[in-house]
């Protein structure tokens, strides 16, 4: 075959292609302050269609050859990172171009950042509190409530993972003590930022390095509501067998040098004020009921099978004023006022049947109890909390005035019970801990006088027969004195302690069966003595503990009845070793 005639034919084509007449344009793409950018991608459109495209080179410049084309105009773009887009209409025509392009105005999409719900912190667990609140709670309980590992009981103590708390903090300054209802009932859950659970806490940095199972709770606030008094109020009315109401004002402030809350609440809607003011944390170890009313006991008397909030006809008021001042980083003293009175009234009555035999025995009973109660109390508290020393010192004071009636009648019985108790309560405690290189030296005592200078039992009985009336008169008194003194030693992983403790109280309690001979007038002294020198091992990471304990005690326990000439007297010392691992 031969290949010249397509050979030929081919090379026609070729020359009258390169032969078509072309437009070449040229130019150069430079920034505002004229400096060239390389690598700018220049294209050429021709109704809307690519026809030719081309770099720059590293001084800006780029060339494109097009075909002649029938439009009349061209569009040419330039496009480089970080730079707005130039888009030029130029003449079909050889020319050169001069192309200034601008930064970018980058912005950037909208972007939420959500905080976690939980955060672990080393020994310390945040809970965001926002995260868990529904429309229904309103106070700091409600949330607490709501929080996973967190209790909240009836009464209103706080618990984690079973464990009662041991402190309550609000921005780290402990305001209230065991009295921290005050906070979480009156506190809108609004206000807190983040809740944190303190575990292996220490409240005196003293003892900060040492084993611990106490758990705290610490409130942190929103910037919304610090440095500047805030507060909430209610007023709540209804109706139902009677009118029913709560009103209540709360104002509250909190720095980081001062912190306080103050309140007054009424209402007959629920019980409120005894509870609001119970301390969960009792740093003297010991209930506030005298010994007179402790032998007198309680009324007796049925109940409806039902919950007390159901059927008492409660009247409550309470008027508190606490507050926190920091002197220093380490030192502050705090006080609590408070007035709670709590009031109940109701009636009750049952009628009952039963089968015997060839009859119907019926019973009747209808009983109305009333209860009031007054208690004003006092607290003031001195802290010094550094790591070498610290020193606590907490005066209280407390009140209790209480009534209880009960009207009972059954068939043609007419019982009526009435008791009333006095009581007051002074204390004083003291701690001062001092740590010395490896050597801690402790010393802490508590002062406590309780006096019931009246606590009466009256009962009366009308029937058929006629009246009869039975009065009981008591009144006592008791002084409480305890001192520790302890030094210890820390060497690596072991730990010498050697403390010595003394304990004192003296009782007296009279009571007296009015219209009898029944007197009794007893008086009772009781000390104890005690040596307990001990040894502690802790391996690294707590894998290992060991306690070796060895007590010497000496207890003496006098007692007279004056009125029967009664006695007793017990003196004996014991030894009382113990191990733990």
């Amino acid at each position: 075959m031969n290949a010249r005639p397509l050979i030929t034919f081919l090379m026609t084509i070729f020359g009258i292609v390169t032969a078509l007449p072309q437009v070449t344009i040229t130019g150069n793409v430079e920034d505002a302050d004229k400096q060239p950018l390389p690598g700018t991608v220049v294209r050429l459109y021709s109704e809307g269609r690519i026809k030719a495209f081309a770099s720059a080179n590293s001084k800006g410049e780029f060339s494109l050859k097009v075909p002649a084309l029938a439009a009349d105009s061209l569009d040419v773009t330039a496009q480089c990172i970080s730079y707005d887009k130039a888009t030029l209409r130029i003449a079909n025509r050889q020319q050169h171009l001069s192309v200034t392009l601008h930064p970018a105005e980058n912005k950037l999409k909208e972007v939420t950042v959500a905080a976690p719900m939980i955060n672990e912190r080393g020994d310390t667990l945040v809970y965001r509190l926002a995260s868990f609140l529904g429309k229904s709670d309103v106070t700091l309980e409600d949330g607490l409530k709501k929080l996973p590992g967190i209790n909240v009981s009836g009464n209103g103590q706080i618990s984690y993972l079973g464990k009662s708390i041991s402190n309550f903090y609000i921005e780290g300054m402990n305001m209230l003590g065991g009295k921290y209802n005050l906070a979480t009932r009156n506190m809108p859950a609004k206000y807190v930022k983040n809740v944190e659970v303190l575990s292996n806490h220490h409240d005196a940095l003293v003892d900060k390095g040492k084993p611990s199972d106490d758990v705290a709770l610490n409130v942190t606030l929103d910037n919304s509501v610090k440095f500047k008094p805030v507060g909430t109020s209610e007023m709540l009315v209804g109706y139902g067998d009677e009118w029913l109401y709560r009103i209540g004002v709360t104002g509250m402030m909190f720095t980081p040098q001062f912190q306080t809350i103050v309140s007054a609440k009424a209402g007959n809607d629920r019980q409120f004020a005894i509870a609001d003011v119970y301390d969960h944390i009792t740093i003297l170890g010991a209930d506030n009921e005298s010994l007179a009313s402790q032998a007198l006991g309680s009324l007796s008397g049925s109940r409806p099978p039902l919950n007390a909030d159901r059927y008492i006809s409660p009247d409550d008021r309470l008027v508190n004023a606490s507050f926190m001042r920091k002197f220093t980083d380490v030192s502050s003293l705090k006080a609590n006022a408070t007035y709670a009175y709590s009031a109940t009234d109701y009636s009750y009555s049952q009628f009952s049947q039963y089968y015997a035999g060839e009859e119907l025995v019926t019973f009747n009973e209808a009983i109305s109890p009333y209860s009031r109660t007054h208690r004003p109390s006092l607290d003031v508290t001195y802290n010094h909390n550094s790591a070498s020393r610290y020193v606590d010192n907490r005066f209280s004071a407390r009140a209790d005035f209480l009534t209880d009636r009960i009207s009972t009648i059954e068939d043609n019985r007419d019982i009526n019970q009435l008791r009333k108790a006095r009581t007051v309560n002074l204390s004083n405690s003291f701690s001062w801990r001092l740590n010395r290189g490896p050597m801690q030296w402790n010393l802490s005592s508590s002062l406590r006088y309780r006096i019931a200078p009246e606590a009466d039992l009256n009962v009366t009985l009308h029937n058929d027969d006629g009246d009869t009336e039975a009065m009981q008169h008591l009144s006592s008194n008791r002084l409480e004195f305890s001192a520790n003194a302890s030094t210890s030693y820390n060497l690596r992983h072991s730990s010498f302690y050697l403390p010595l403790s003394v304990k004192y109280s003296r009782s007296r309690l009279k009571s007296d069966l009015i219209g009898t001979s029944h007197l009794n007038d007893i008086t009772g002294n009781f000390g104890n003595l005690s040596l307990s020198p001990s040894y502690q091992y802790v391996a690294p990471a707590h894998k290992v503990e060991l306690d070796l304990h060895m007590t010497l005690r000496m207890m003496v326990m006098h007692a007279r009845n004056h009125a029967t000439g009664s006695k007793i007297d017990y003196d004996r010392p014991l030894f009382d070793p113990s191990m733990r691992l």
